[in-house]
This record gives C-alpha cells, structure tokens and sequence, in this order.
C-alpha cells in the first residue's frame, strides 16, 4: 500500500522563490514542455516576479518549491521529481478559490 503523503502547501510567490521557480521553468522548457514559450518570455515572467508577484503561486514540498503557477500569464509548471502527487491540482485549486474569492468567473489554463 503506497505511504500517505501531506497534501501539498500552497502560498504566495516570495522573491525568495524566483530561484527556484527560474529552475522549474527553465526545466520544463529544455525538455520541450511549454511549447510556444521562449527563454525570453520566461525571463520577463521572472523579471515581472520582481515588481508583482501578487496572484502567483507555490506549492511546496516541506520547504522545497516543487510548482509554481501564474495566473495572468497563464503558466503552470510542476519540477518533474513531484509530479502526480497532486501539487498542479492543488495551484489550480487555490488560484480558483482566490479568483472566485474576488469576483472573478474562474481562472485560465
């Protein structure tokens, strides 16, 4: 039988996280999984980072950022070691709440 595992924490993007997240982003496009998006659009996503990352999400593996998701953008990445263990459903999950939350209809993916 496979080991309960926390559900994933979701928080506010930090500064602190841009690390983390430039890692992430820049994973999966290498492996060729954000088709359409170039190296220059992630660097203005994480330049922007800088200035607002209100509405922009982490989830958390303990302390590791193991996914991010950007709403406005709309940017969804998860680092491939913490895939199918619910932290993309959990992003979603949360940024909908937060839209709804604000009058909004929903969120886009």
């Amino acid at each position: 039988m496979p080991e309960h595992q926390p559900a994933p924490a979701v928080r506010p993007v930090t500064v602190a996280d841009i690390p983390a997240i430039r890692e992430i982003l820049f994973a999966a496009l290498d492996s060729g999984e954000l088709r359409g998006t170039t190296s220059r659009d992630l660097n203005h996503e994480l330049d922007l980072m800088q200035v607002r990352p209100l509405g922009m999400l982490v989830s958390l593996a303990g302390d590791e950022v193991a996914g991010f998701f950007d709403p406005e953008y709309p940017l969804l990445a998860v680092h491939l070691p913490f895939r199918r263990q619910r932290h993309g459903t959990r992003l979603v999950e949360r940024a909908l709440a937060d839209a709804l939350e604000q009058g909004a209809a929903g969120v886009d993916l």
